[in-house]
Formats: C-alpha cells, structure tokens, sequence
C-alpha cells in the first residue's frame, strides 16, 4: 500500500468516528496502585466527565491515556491500536493534550503554544502558514 492509499484509508477511519478505549488498565506510582483495572469505552462526539475523590486517580488515569504514565498493567486503545505501540510521532498525530498546570521559564504566546502542538504534523523544518 502506498502512502497516498495508506493516508485516505486513515482518513476514512477518522471519518467514521474515532474511539477510545481502557481494558484493564492498573497504574502504581512509587509502590501504590492508583488506578485499578479501569476499563472504558468512549465513542467520537461523546462528552464525558471523570468523577471521584481527591487523589482517587482521575489525573492519573488521563495522564496514562495520553501516554506520560505507562500503566502496569492493560490496553489502552485509539482507534483499535494501542497506544504504547504506536510510534511517539503517531500517537501525537492522532491526540493532543493541553494540560491546566503548565509551567514554563519562557513566556509563549498562545499562538505560539498551539504552532508547538502542530509539530507532529509538519515535516522537519516546515514553518506555519498561518
């Protein structure tokens, strides 16, 4: 398959909805399991809200979906492909995060944080038009 019919077939996949899915997920941190065989099923379109107590794991179990914690155990699935198998440049591709507890020692315009998050889409050296 070459890169043009590989890309219109991920284009069609996008385009019948993309999903998300936990089977089993556990994460321990420093020797306590935090997040307890979690399993989910998230369809495109779908609002969702993730609800429990202070420090009952929600942040983790986010922080694992989008791949900057590595669960201890189970899948976690976009568009039927695990995550952790995905290459790092794919898995941006197809996620984006925007973290509320953002520190940084340079000042950033908004326009600036968002080209930053474009980077996974652009060839090496390529500049926004925009």
């Amino acid at each position: 398959m070459n890169s043009i019919e590989r890309r219109t077939s991920q284009q069609e996949s996008y385009e019948m909805g993309m999903h998300l899915e936990t089977r089993g997920v556990v994460v321990e941190l420093t020797g306590r399991r935090i997040v307890r065989e979690v399993n989910l099923r998230l369809e495109a379109g779908e609002i969702v809200g993730l609800l429990g107590l202070n420090r009952g794991g929600k942040s983790t179990m986010l922080r694992t979906i989008y791949r900057m914690i590595r669960p201890l155990a189970g899948e976690i699935l976009l568009h039927g492909d695990d995550v952790w198998k995905l290459s790092a440049r794919e898995s941006a591709r197809r996620t984006g995060v925007v973290v509320q507890e953002s520190s940084t020692d340079f000042l950033f315009t908004v326009r600036e944080i968002v080209h930053m998050g474009r980077t996974p889409q652009k060839r090496m050296f390529e500049r926004e038009t925009r």
